[in-house]
């Protein structure tokens, strides 16, 4: 029983990210594979009932029965605690979590079953994986010497931003209407001051003739400190995967300052290299990538950036 247990708690700690999700098909096989491996945690503990009383093993499976059907309580788990995507164009991470609440749905057969869906706007979201605070380095390399406590200042508050998270996503299982509202104003409320300090020192170090809003609407800067912060503050996350955009450096219209592959002919390079520093340590990561990561001269500054981490 207690290693029912703690195989349970482990998966519902894993955190998987796809950096440049689309429509969210990466996201979606990895939550077809997290069902199956939660199917069969929750097998063994049905197993383990039936001659002990172990107390957390007895509150896994009373959590499972409170939901009419185990496989929609299984996918909805797995969207709360172990997916996480974000893409540049928001009509791409709709369609992701479209495809997510149609995967629920469907576990579905009698209509007075229904349960509310997950709310995925804060793991499903919107942005530029390579713009934006992928660190504390990160942040203090755009800020002068003058405002360095401030900086302090904001990483503590995106580190208390995490047990906000973590309670959003666990009343979403088990909570009220109206205490899953409030913990989302909570959530809204500690992100949006410090989502508007780091675009504001980002476009700053920009030195542009831009105004703020025309940077941010040409940027998106996804800050992953405040947007991710229970896996950023857990050194990073356990699995990455995905296919990373094959575009033209020349293509981009902003500097992608802080990249060591910012000079390489493919934006893929600085998304594999944004990938890995968000990559927890002993994690591991996955990507689709074209021959030129192995065979072109033009991309070995991406194959020793990769042999260094």
């Amino acid at each position: 029983p207690d290693d029912v247990v703690s195989a349970w708690e482990c998966l519902s700690t894993l955190k998987v990210l796809d950096p440049t999700c689309g429509s969210g098909a990466f996201l979606f096989a990895a939550l077809n594979i997290l069902h199956r491996l939660y199917g069969a945690v929750l097998d063994a503990a049905q197993v383990h009932a039936r001659t002990t009383q172990h107390e957390a093993l007895i509150q896994l499976l009373e959590s499972a029965d409170a939901h009419p059907n185990r496989d929609y309580f299984l996918l909805k788990h797995a969207a709360l605690n172990n997916i996480y995507g974000v893409d540049l164009m928001p009509e791409a991470v709709e369609i992701a979590r479209l495809r997510f609440f149609l995967k629920l749905i469907s576990q579905i057969d009698r209509r007075q079953d229904i349960q509310p869906l997950p709310d995925l706007e804060f793991s499903i979201r919107s942005g530029n994986a390579l713009v934006g605070a992928a660190s504390v380095n990160d942040i203090r390399s755009r800020v002068d010497l003058l405002n360095q406590d401030r900086v302090d200042d904001v990483v503590k508050r995106a580190e208390e931003a995490t047990s906000s998270f973590k309670r959003f996503a666990d009343l979403q299982e088990s909570g009220e209407h109206l205490e899953i509202v409030k913990a989302k104003e909570d959530v809204v409320h500690l992100t949006e001051g410090l989502r508007s300090q780091l675009d504001e020192w980002w476009w700053e170090s920009a030195r542009g003739d831009r105004s703020l809003e025309k940077f941010r609407a040409l940027t998106s800067p996804m800050h992953w400190l405040v947007e991710f912060p229970e896996a950023m503050s857990a050194g990073g996350f356990d699995v990455i995967i995905g296919n990373p955009p094959y575009v033209g450096r020349r293509n981009i219209e902003y500097p992608l300052d802080n990249f060591a592959t910012r000079d390489l002919p493919d934006i893929y390079a600085p998304c594999l290299e944004r990938a890995l520093s968000l990559l927890k340590v002993g994690g591991r990561m996955g990507m689709i990538t074209p021959h030129s990561l192995m065979q072109s001269r033009h991309f070995k500054g991406l194959r020793d950036h990769i042999a260094t981490v």
